[in-house]
């Protein structure tokens, strides 16, 4: 009995020091032929199974180095939650605002306004911590138009975003005269900024970390 509760409580101690924030991204916007309607911008979700604070992360794109990158907005993200951070240097003041007009009321939109803006012919978007250590990589091609590119399971499954699928919505139009370049000039953009993963799929990715360990893209 003593040998079996010394195993339990193992198993339990073990279990405890896996408990850690796992950041990924799992959304990017790389903008649009014209006007962007917004900054680029990345999604990053905390798929670990305690809370983190998202200050802890650097953003730059594929030359992954933090003295040309810019730190995050300090979030509080729980297990399964997302934040959006506006990551190009054309941040304002008012970019958080302009962002909710076109995408609605995201809970939790910040800036990490460096590191390069997102190119729409393929790129890399990427969160370090301040040493250097590469946290996550996002890396796409092009081709996604009026969308963003979703890896919502934080897989590296990165497609397209397409409506209704993975919560992706349509956004409020806003003015850009060279996707449609006819009056009224309004375009719409598709993605699910902010969204929260689907439970089961969290459940069995945290899981996933438990059994293997914390896996970091290096």
């Amino acid at each position: 009995m003593r040998i079996a509760t010394l195993t339990l409580c193992a198993l339990v101690a073990a279990s405890h020091s896996l408990a850690t924030p796992v950041f990924k991204i799992t959304e990017v916007y790389t903008g649009l032929s014209g006007p962007d309607g917004t900054p680029d911008w990345i999604e990053v979700t905390n798929f670990g199974d305690m809370d983190g604070d998202t200050s802890v992360l650097w953003y730059d794109d594929e030359s992954e180095d933090v003295a040309s990158g810019a730190q995050l907005t300090s979030f509080m993200l729980s297990p399964g939650e997302s934040a959006v951070f506006l990551v190009t240097g054309d941040v304002t003041a008012t970019s958080v605002d302009e962002f909710r007009d076109i995408w609605g009321p995201v809970a939790k939109v910040g800036t990490g306004p460096g590191g390069g803006g997102l190119s729409q012919n393929g790129d890399q978007a990427t969160i370090l911590l301040g040493d250097g250590t590469v946290v996550d990589r996002f890396a796409f091609g092009g081709g996604a138009g009026a969308a963003t590119f979703e890896d919502p399971t934080g897989t590296d499954s990165i497609v397209v975003s397409t409506l209704g699928l993975n919560g992706a919505y349509e956004s409020a139009p806003f003015f850009n005269d060279n996707i449609i370049p006819v009056d009224p000039f309004l375009v719409t953009l598709v993605g699910s900024p902010g969204a929260i993963p689907e439970p089961g799929a969290l459940a069995l990715l945290v899981a996933g970390f438990a059994t293997a360990g914390i896996r970091r893209r290096g």
